[in-house]
């Protein structure tokens, strides 16, 4: 059960009261189209953007920026602040955390030139949770108390929601005592009160409290009597959520019995209520008790499932902040340059139907000529059939008999490739499962012996071995898409910037832990064209690879550069080295070039192939410049988006 679960629930539980204000929106609107004061109009679209902060998210932005706009005529630092904060809240929610941190940070910026330590307060607060999310627990912590210790020392009320945020990543940070405190003094607060709605947050947080101790049983004690709480409150939908957190917690019990009955009801439950989160979490609970259960048919069945329902989810989330961005760069610009953008629009449209008309002309042109070649064509075409005739019937007889050997020499091909893949999958799966499989098993049968630094330890080898263990079988999932031509190339344009911060980010603790300098090179505002997932999945291989193979306190970097009309990505490190005959067999499973890494990290040698096979569709490829002891460094290259030239 993670935070980000946890501040999910608690912002749709805030969010319900959201749905019968229909009139007063549309009152609100209302007055926007009216000639009001730049202060009126920083009321209403703040009022506006927390409405629709849990419905409508582009809505809810667009209606921040008119606020924020409004904000900068009248010079109110107060109002200003408001507006960040309501256009941070709406990347947040949209998991756009470095965006939503942005906006926060400016906030911060403003001390000392307004009396709004509430908002200051609040920045910090949303900081701190944001940290949390990331799971950067320490940066959390600092926020999140000075938060705290702000709003104490300028008389403000300290919400018990807040103290639940504060808790969560005290849990995180392994400080029980403190987070079972406060979780308890805001339960009892709320029961109190008779505050069904905080009840069922602070149980959430109670719940989660009892996992991170592996009380199992007190976990779900606290789960089953949410349920009434639920149904007395109305929140039908919840009741999903709570069904599919039961079984879990039955599943980490080793009651699979039980949790395949809750797992029906969540399931019954979700034909009533759209909930994609919580029917993704089903689906790999479902593979994880058929796993259990010995149904492993069913279990991969469910797997692949999650695995294209994770995939559709992520893709609509990242339309999603794509829209946002959109929005953000549009009123910005208009905030900036408001005439110059009307200008440049006027411009453009005379420009596009200039255009037009010259591509009318000569598409015209064109059909013109066309119909003509094909005329002249079909009558040339008609003379000569009669004479090849036979010798086209000759040509193709033996076309077809050099086809079928030739498809009968690729199939043995083929399946050799196919058979030394397996067997490579075989030997390499092997060490992450024995690892995670050996270590589980110890923590399992000495948890009691145990301190609390060696459970750490043994937990950060199974979380090592599992990670590892992800990143291969991810990579054979792209490979065995590659082979069954699943793979569907989408290209659109796209941040390249944020990809590659997202990608660092991933392996940072990676290159931290080999205590290697991972660095990031980039100029502003790089849009690219093509397939993001699949660029994302180059980058991370390359990356992965570049760690891999690199020495303790070496060097590993990340850079993109643009130059006439194209943006080379390239992952530079200081490793091993290729030398010419290695590099020959990169790419050609039937070598299976592989080695460990510098601190013995096993690989399939599949992601170099399938960053190659992608990069294919992109009508680009793979540049390795290496020497034995030099380091290697792989490049790339993509075209550019107009909007960046």
């Amino acid at each position: 059960m993670t935070g980000k679960i946890l501040t999910g629930i608690f912002l749709i539980c805030l969010s319900l009261p959201l749905r019968a204000q229909t009139n007063e929106v549309d009152s609100l609107k209302e007055i926007l189209t009216k000639k009001i004061s730049d202060t009126v109009e920083v009321q209403v679209g703040l009022k506006l953007a927390q409405k629709y902060l849990f419905t409508d998210r582009e809505e809810s932005l667009r209606y921040a920026y008119i606020a924020y706009e409004a904000a900068l005529k009248t010079g109110d630092i107060k109002s200003i602040n408001q507006a960040l904060l309501d256009i941070g809240n709406v990347y947040s929610v949209e998991n756009a955390y470095n965006t939503a941190m942005e906006y926060y940070r400016s906030i911060l910026k403003n001390i000392g030139t307004c009396n709004c330590n509430d908002l200051i307060s609040k920045a910090y607060m949303r900081l701190g949770q944001t940290f949390n999310e990331l799971r950067q627990y320490d940066s959390a912590q600092v926020y999140l108390t000075t938060a705290a210790e702000l709003m104490r020392s300028t008389n403000q009320r300290l919400l018990h929601t807040d103290l639940l945020f504060i808790s969560d990543a005290e849990l995180n940070a392994g400080k029980y005592d403190s987070a079972y405190k406060h979780i308890q003094g805001s339960l009892d607060w709320f029961t109190r009160d008779k505050d069904i709605r905080g009840q069922i947050i602070a149980m959430q947080y109670l719940a989660k409290y009892y996992e991170s101790l592996g009380d199992y049983n007190e976990e779900e004690k606290v789960l089953l009597e949410m349920i009434p709480l639920s149904r007395k409150a109305g929140f039908n939908a919840f009741l999903c959520r709570i069904y599919s957190m039961l079984a879990a917690t039955c599943l980490k019990k080793k009651e699979p019995s039980k949790a395949h009955t809750y797992l029906n009801k969540s399931t019954a439950c979700l034909k009533k209520h759209d909930l994609p989160k919580v029917r993704l979490k089903n689906m790999k609970l479902f593979s994880e008790y058929y796993a259990t259960t010995g149904n492993y048919n069913k279990a991969i069945e469910y797997t692949n499932n999650y695995l294209d329902f994770n995939d559709s989810l992520q893709t609509v989330q990242l339309n999603n902040v794509k829209k946002l961005f959109d929005i953000r760069y549009d009123m910005e610009t208009k905030i900036k340059s408001l005439a110059l953008l009307k200008k440049d629009n006027h411009i453009r449209e005379l420009t596009y139907k200039k255009n037009l008309f010259f591509k009318n002309i000569t598409r015209i042109l064109l059909i013109f000529f066309a119909v003509i070649f094909l005329i002249l064509f079909y009558v040339y075409l008609e003379q000569k059939r009669s004479h090849k005739k036979l010798l086209e019937t000759n040509r193709k007889l033996e076309t077809v008999h050099k086809e079928l050997e030739n498809k009968k020499l690729q199939q043995e091909q083929e399946n050799q490739i196919r058979n030394k893949l397996f067997m490579i999958l075989a030997h390499d799966l092997i060490n992450p499962f024995n690892a995670l499989l050996g270590f589980a098993e110890l923590l399992s049968e000495e948890i009691h012996n145990f301190e609390r630094k060696d459970i750490k330890r043994h937990s950060e080898f199974i979380f090592q071995a599992a990670k590892q263990l992800h990143f291969l079988l991810e990579n054979l999932l792209h490979w065995a898409r590659i082979q069954t031509n699943r793979i569907q190339f989408q290209p659109s344009y796209f941040e390249l910037n944020k990809a590659m911060r997202d990608v660092t980010e991933m392996y940072r603790y990676m290159a931290e832990k080999k205590q290697i300098n991972l660095m990031l090179q980039y100029t502003d505002d790089l849009i690219v064209y093509g397939d993001e997932n699949m660029i994302t999945v180059v980058l991370r291989n390359l990356l992965h690879n570049a760690i891999k193979y690199t020495d303790k306190l070496g060097v590993v970097t990340m850079e993109a550069t643009r130059q006439d009309g194209q943006v080379t990505v390239s992952v530079t490190d200081t490793g091993y080295g290729l030398s010419e005959e290695d590099k020959k067999k990169l790419f050609n499973l039937e070598y299976h070039f592989t080695r460990k890494g510098t601190s013995g990290e096993e690989g399939t040698g599949l992601g170099l192939i399938i960053s190659k096979e992608f990069l294919s569709y992109h009508s680009t490829s793979l540049t390795i410049e290496s020497s034995p002891g030099e380091g290697s460094r792989f490049s790339f290259s993509l075209a550019v988006s107009n909007k960046t030239q």
